[in-house]
């Protein structure tokens, strides 16, 4: 699973140093003035569409690696999985939102980063506990490093 976790990533780049998977935000700022005129400012913002794809497809691999893992149940794991799913389409609307929206699909995005956090932090670490001592250090070091770096996003 990590050839296609890196094999993924590397097409998503490539296709992101060859101008695709690239698209434009155009904003239009006013500004009312009190004592002078109004002033009106446009604004064109690249958005990376295709990273949030590479995510949406890499990051659900990387969640089903770890609840094999720790041993937890299907459920889990799709829960998981959707939490991911909705957290990335969420970031991706809040990127094409005005400024207001976007902190409504910032907390929708939160809250599937939340979802991860419990089903990846507390209910594998309550399901590596039934695997040997290597094994839950293992998932424990490998977890809190996704949780991290998903943290980070």
């Amino acid at each position: 699973m990590v050839s296609l976790v890196t094999t993924i990533s590397f097409l998503s780049y490539f296709a992101m140093a060859m101008g695709y998977g690239v698209s434009y935000k155009h904003s239009t700022y006013h500004k009312h003035h009190k004592h002078s005129p109004d002033t009106i400012q446009e604004a064109c913002r690249e958005v990376y569409w295709i990273r949030y794809v590479n995510w949406m497809l890499t990051v659900p691999l990387i969640l089903t690696c770890l609840s094999f893992l720790s041993g937890v149940n299907g459920a889990s794991l799709l829960v998981s999985i959707s939490g991911a799913l909705i957290m990335f389409v969420a970031a991706l609307s809040s990127s094409f939102m005005d400024k207001h929206y976007q902190w409504a699909w910032f907390v929708i995005s939160c809250l599937g980063y939340l979802t991860i956090v419990y089903q990846t932090g507390f209910q594998g670490r309550r399901a590596s506990l039934a695997k040997d001592q290597q094994a839950r250090n293992f998932y424990t070091s490998i977890a809190s490093f996704s949780l991290a770096v998903l943290l980070v996003y």
